[in-house]
């Protein structure tokens, strides 16, 4: 079994600056007739490829993660990944196979003092040894990875060949491409445009009850809007955690309101009482307005955390996920004048 890291540092000293004219900018994969584009703002990440490198390949080239490492942690990661199957085999996965995985490339950004524990403690495990300076930009400096998270010497033992041999070979690319092809900035959060928006809306609450934004919000310093689902594990699971939390924001005169997104179905709001009460939640849960799309960015996920002001103003930016520790953290930035942007 041939050996990454040795293969890996060879690779590098093979990198040279290549001369490919860039796509136009797009969000997310921006296909063209030559260039792929990976538009990742979140990460302060312009990733542009020739497009001939994705058609071209025998298995599935594919980008993981991509976002900040934790509400207000300043560490940024992304990474682009081999699979070692067809795009057929990819698209017919009933579930992730870490056999026939590896990591071709990966991308960190550091906020300058940040504490880069953030990587670990999101399960993310770099090789720091296989780590290249590539750009200063404001407060961020952009790393790029040989090999990502790859920690061990061998590739996984799903990689066969022609698989094995392609994944090498496109190694030397990427880390050529990552040299002349990418554009590194300073990361943006992709809620940001929504700090500063005024919502006012009208809906009822779990038993129907007539419910105002004006009521639930005028009485708080700030209020805290989970929006969940009963269909999302991860949104039913944090429910003690919220109760426990408006708690001690009621205590600082700020409070929780959950919004259900999935109430136009009686069995669904029955699911979610039932959820509810399981969890011992006595803050308001209410239904989800019918413009609520127009009122929130909810992202490609849930759960996703609001806070909004007395007036009913959107302040700082919104926690995406599931992040408990997150949520206090964001409330006491508020209250002190310091919010995430």
């Amino acid at each position: 079994m041939k050996k990454i890291i040795s293969v890996l540092m060879a690779v590098l000293l093979l990198a040279s600056l290549g001369s490919f004219a860039f796509a136009d900018e797009g969000t997310g994969w921006d296909d063209s007739d030559e260039y792929v584009t990976i538009d990742l703002p979140q990460v302060g990440l312009v990733f542009h490829f020739p497009y001939d490198l994705l058609a071209g390949s025998q298995g599935h080239i594919d980008v993981e993660y991509g976002d900040e490492l934790g509400y207000g942690a300043g560490a940024y990661y992304t990474e682009i990944g081999y699979m070692a199957m067809t795009e057929d085999e990819f698209n017919n996965l009933e579930e992730f196979d870490e056999s026939r995985y590896a990591p071709l490339v990966g991308f960190a950004c550091i906020r300058n003092g940040c504490d880069l524990s953030a990587f670990n403690d999101a399960g993310i495990f770099i090789n720091w040894d296989n780590s290249w300076r590539m750009a200063t930009t404001g407060d961020y400096t952009h790393y790029m990875i040989i090999g990502g998270t790859a920690q061990g010497d061998e590739l996984p033992y799903g990689f066969t060949e022609p698989y094995s041999s392609e994944y090498f070979e496109l190694v030397h690319t990427f880390v050529d491409l990552s040299y002349s092809n990418v554009e590194y900035g300073i990361p943006k959060n992709p809620f940001s445009e929504q700090s500063g928006k005024q919502v006012s809306f009208t809906t009822t609450d779990l038993n129907g009850n007539p419910v105002s934004s004006e009521e639930l919000f005028s009485g708080n310093e700030v209020t805290m809007l989970n929006f969940w689902a009963t269909w999302c594990g991860y949104c039913v699971g944090e429910l003690p955690e919220l109760e426990q939390i408006n708690g001690e924001l009621q205590s600082m005169g700020c409070g929780v309101v959950g919004v259900l997104t999935d109430g136009q179905d009686a069995d669904d709001v029955e699911a979610a009482k039932q959820d509810v009460m399981d969890a011992g939640v006595t803050y308001p849960v209410i239904l989800a307005p019918e413009n609520i799309n127009e009122l929130f960015d909810l992202g490609n996920g849930l759960p996703i955390t609001y806070f909004v002001d007395r007036s009913g103003t959107i302040v700082g930016v919104p926690v995406n996920g599931a992040q408990v520790d997150a949520y206090m953290k964001a409330v006491e930035d508020i209250l002190a004048g310091n919010a995430a942007a």
